[in-house]
C-alpha cells in the first residue's frame, strides 16, 4: 500500500504541471488563430471592396458607351456605385480609343470607352496595420464598345 500512496502522489503533482503546459500552448495556439482569423476578415474585406470598385467601373463603362450619355452622366454613375460601396475617395478617368479605324468612307469605326478607378487601400482596411501586407492602392478597369453611330 506504500506503492499506491507513491504513485497516487506522483501522479497528482504532474497534473498541475499538465494543466499549465495546456494553458500556455493553449495561449499560443489561440493567439496564432485569431491573428490567422483576422487576416481572413481583413482579406475578405478588401476582395469584397475590389469586387464593388469593380462594378463601379463597368457601370460606369456601360453608361458611357450609350449614345447619349454626357461625361456627368459617367461621373453621376460611378459616383452612385461608389456611394453605395461607402467609398469615399477615389478617382476615375475616362477614356475614349478607337478600337477599329473608320472604313475608306469614314463610316463603321469601332470606338470603346474605358472607366478606370483607383482608390487608397488604407481608407478600406478593417485593420491598418503593416503584418497584414495590402497593395497601396485598388484598381479596376472595365471597357466597353460604344453603340450606335459613331
Amino acid at each position: 500500500r506504500s506503492d499506491e500512496g507513491t504513485k497516487g502522489r506522483s501522479h497528482g503533482a504532474t497534473k498541475p504541471r499538465r494543466r499549465g503546459a495546456a494553458a500556455v500552448e493553449f495561449a499560443l495556439v489561440a493567439t496564432l488563430l485569431f491573428m490567422l482569423l483576422i487576416g481572413l476578415i481583413d482579406y475578405g474585406w478588401i476582395f469584397l471592396k475590389v469586387q464593388q470598385i469593380t462594378q463601379a467601373a463597368r457601370a460606369g463603362a456601360r453608361t458611357a458607351v450609350v449614345p447619349e450619355s454626357t461625361p456627368a452622366s459617367v461621373e453621376k454613375t460611378i459616383t452612385d456605385w461608389m456611394g453605395w460601396a461607402n467609398i469615399e475617395t477615389f478617382t476615375y478617368t475616362l477614356t475614349e480609343t478607337t478600337v477599329v479605324p473608320a472604313d475608306t468612307e469614314g463610316k463603321n469605326a469601332v470606338v470603346a470607352m474605358r472607366v478606370e478607378i483607383t482608390v487608397p487601400t488604407a481608407q478600406l482596411t478593417l485593420i491598418n496595420t503593416t503584418l497584414i501586407p495590402v497593395p497601396d492602392n485598388l484598381h479596376a478597369v472595365a471597357s466597353f464598345a460604344k453603340e450606335g453611330p459613331s
